[in-house]
């Protein structure tokens, strides 16, 4: 199969409860056209019965075969960020003299709290303290 190759899913959406509501969502069926996929909803939508206690539409996705998921990217540069935010809190903490960097044998790099970020620490909350691991 060549790469730009397309298939099209036909997913139930159904919808339960009404007062506490929770969906599911459920493939039914995988497609080589669009049209084949799109007369297929149409009969569903044809031949689905009503409930007092769930809807269901039915919906076509679009994918090409072999191609990257389109939220993997998005993870990517939000993975990127996060890191970036990280490294320039990290600088921000070793320019206050609150963490010194050390360097372990095993080539990785480590930080741990100089006097000056000990004697920080004790003003933090401790309600915010909890969320941190305590060493030592």
């Amino acid at each position: 199969m060549p790469i730009d190759k397309k298939i099209y899913v036909i997913v139930s959406v159904t919808s339960q409860g009404k007062t506490i509501p929770s969906f599911s969502i459920e493939p039914e069926g995988v497609y080589s056209t669009l049209d084949k996929a799109l007369n297929y909803v149409q009969e569903l939508e044809d031949n689905k019965t009503g409930s007092s206690f769930s809807e269901t539409e039915y919906d076509v996705l679009e994918y090409k075969i072999d191609e990257e998921p389109s939220v993997l990217n998005f993870l990517k540069k939000e993975k990127e960020i996060l890191l970036s935010n990280i490294e320039d809190t990290i600088i921000k903490l070793m320019k206050k003299g609150y963490i010194d960097q050390l360097v372990g044998e095993d080539g990785y790099f480590y930080y741990q709290l100089t006097e000056t970020g000990k004697a920080f620490s004790k003003s933090i909350p401790e309600q915010i303290k909890k969320f941190f691991k305590k060493e030592d």
